[in-house]
């Protein structure tokens, strides 16, 4: 192994500036495209399993849509799995919904005690949810009618406060729009697939319901399988009988479903770049596409084409040449 500065890759999401080593740019240019035509609203998700390639490729899309003179679009992003952490589900929930309210509030420019208004009628739902099942105990009657009273006012109550905040949101995002070159909103809402899948589902439904507003796109980093897990415990066990009811769920939250192309993926120039910054090979060798087309095809055949996998395939191949190395002297 040769003297070199570095040992290992990290596994991050490429920035936007960075080189493409996978060869996405068409599908990544695609995907603009159809964005900055598209009519509003409307949800887009990037599936694909974790290390595909998701956040690398919101990232690009933010850039190209959002920065620079000619950018058409206000960009919201938020990384789901940071308001998880040490977190119930209901305070999750309320924690990203009201951060996106506040982020769009923000952009608005929507006064500070109209944004306090907004979110304490998000917590006020928040808070009648999770007191209805206090209330049923209160109001409950030998025929059961005390339960479906509260249910029906419960519903009626949540419906009112969820159509005032999307209302609301609505002005605030058309006043800012009105005569802006930036006249779109777009959400890019990252990592629902590291979060409990029920509370990534709810998330689902919450955002279907307060931002299904016009002049907005959301682009979801969600696999199907994570809404499957989510809907298990509402449809139970997926299975070929009630495959129909978790597939409806997801064509009605997500209207244009986008696979991570990962068999797809061109290999070469990121096993090429990447072995040489390990020092694995030398210049000279990797400048032998015979040489480096072996490496992809057995890299192809065990690993796959996964970047996750792809760099801890490098940085194995890394450590054992430095065990090897001092082993020599």
């Amino acid at each position: 192994m040769a003297l070199t500065n570095r040992s290992s890759i990290t596994d991050i999401p490429k920035n936007a500036n960075q080189k493409d080593t996978f060869g996405i740019q068409p599908f990544e240019d695609g995907l603009v495209n159809f964005i900055q035509y598209t009519n509003t609203p409307i949800t887009i998700a990037l599936q694909g399993e974790w290390g595909s390639g998701k956040t690398s490729l919101m990232n690009s899309l933010r850039r190209n849509l959002s920065e620079g003179e000619q950018a058409k679009f206000h960009a919201i992003w938020l990384n789901t799995w940071e308001y998880a952490l040490m977190n119930d589900a209901q305070t999750t929930l309320l924690n990203i919904l009201g951060k996106l309210i506040q982020e769009t509030s923000k952009i608005a420019n929507v006064d500070e005690t109209k944004t306090k208004q907004l979110l304490g009628k998000l917590y006020q739902f928040g808070k009648s949810t999770a007191t209805f099942v206090a209330k049923t105990a209160v109001n409950k009657v030998a025929d059961g009618a005390g339960d479906y009273l509260v249910n029906q006012l419960n519903a009626e109550e949540s419906r009112s406060t969820i159509s005032e905040i999307r209302d609301e949101l609505q002005l605030a995002i058309n006043t800012c729009c009105a005569n802006n070159q930036k006249n779109n909103f777009i959400f890019f809402i990252d990592d629902l697939d590291r979060i409990d899948p029920p509370v990534a589902v709810q998330l689902l439904e919450l955002l279907k319901n307060i931002f299904t507003l016009e002049t907005c796109v959301f682009i979801l980093a969600i696999d199907y399988d994570v809404v499957i897990k989510g809907l298990e415990p509402k449809f139970g066990t997926y299975s070929d009988k009630n495959e129909r009811e978790f597939r409806s769920f997801f064509d009605k939250i997500i209207q244009v479903p986008f696979t991570m192309p990962v068999t797809r993926y061109e290999i070469n120039t990121f096993l090429k770049d990447s072995l040489e910054s390990i020092g694995y090979i030398s210049e000279q060798e990797a400048a032998n596409d015979i040489l480096i087309s072996k490496f992809s095809e057995i890299a192809s055949y065990t690993v796959g084409s996964n970047p996750r996998a792809l760099k801890r395939l490098m940085n194995s191949l890394s450590l054992i040449s430095c065990i090897n190395q001092a082993k020599n002297k």
